[in-house]
């Protein structure tokens, strides 16, 4: 600078970076940037840190960062309003999770509400309406399933009823099945049209005819040893027994033959048949 003909110049020398900003703020404002202690227990030591690694990223390595956060610092603009804001949140979500309860579970109460009305009512039962494909959907497509299954074997099972009731009209031979206890369960229409045309209570020596409901033991105690060798073929002592009987009317005489059959199912009962014979009594006597 002290030649004249030198018009510019300046000094040689090395630079080194300087780790510490020169902001002017960094001492009294970024308290948070600085070295903790003498009532500053919450600063996070750069100075020091950027002493250690300044971001440099050597080969196979990299800069590992953290955030750590210790919540919610109290603040006096934020005090008077945190209450409200949780209550108006919480009421929010509590709103929120209702409706999305009551969009996941309305198919399945309206099929309750379905269910409830064919229970009360008298129209048949019908399948559900699936409105979506989703797990209650699912549920409610695998229920209506079950429920055709249940109707299909609920008709197999009026058709097979109706197939043997058809089958037991078609004999001539007046037919009655017992249960265990000696109840009438069942009579084929010869059996029926027998008592409603000649009347059981007029002849008692005749328990044939009388209805499905009624204890035929108990009809079957006027006559003698009939009610216990009934009882014996229930209770599994005897294997059946026939026997012949009259059964004469007013104007008329009947003889039949009656025939008890075990019935070889779980619950028990017997089949009991009554046979006119009655013209082959009147050749024996010719």
């Amino acid at each position: 600078q002290r030649d004249p003909r030198v018009e510019y110049a300046e000094i040689d020398q090395r630079l080194q970076p300087q780790l510490v900003p020169n902001d002017p703020l960094y001492g009294s404002r970024q308290w948070n940037l600085q070295p903790a202690g003498q009532g500053n227990e919450g600063g996070a030591n750069l100075p020091g840190a950027w002493d250690v690694a300044r971001g440099e990223v050597a080969p196979g390595q990299g800069v590992v960062v953290a955030v750590i956060d210790t919540g919610l610092r109290p603040h006096v603009d934020l005090a008077s309003r945190l209450l409200q804001a949780t209550l108006l949140l919480s009421l929010l979500l509590g709103a929120l999770t209702w409706w999305m309860l009551k969009r996941q579970l309305s198919p399945m109460l309206d099929a309750i509400d379905t269910l409830s009305t064919l229970r009360t009512g008298t129209q048949p039962i019908q399948a559900l309406p699936v409105s979506q494909p989703d797990e209650i959907g699912n549920l409610i497509d695998c229920f209506n399933s079950l429920l055709v299954t249940l109707t299909e074997r609920e008709q197999a099972l009026a058709n097979s009823e109706a197939f043997k009731l058809a089958v037991l009209n078609s004999m001539t031979t007046e037919i009655c099945v017992l249960d265990a206890d000696g109840i009438i369960v069942a009579a084929n229409a010869a059996w029926q049209q027998f008592g409603a045309d000649n009347g059981y209570t007029s002849h008692p020596s005749c328990t044939h005819g009388i209805g499905v409901g009624v204890n035929y033991l108990s009809a079957c105690s006027l006559q003698s040893g009939v009610g216990q060798r009934i009882q014996a073929v229930l209770s599994g002592h005897s294997p059946g027994f026939e026997l012949e009987y009259p059964c004469h009317g007013p104007d008329t005489q009947r003889w039949f033959s009656m025939a008890v059959t075990p019935l070889h199912v779980s619950d028990g009962g017997v089949v009991i048949t009554h046979t006119d014979i009655t013209e082959r009594k009147h050749t024996e006597n010719k």
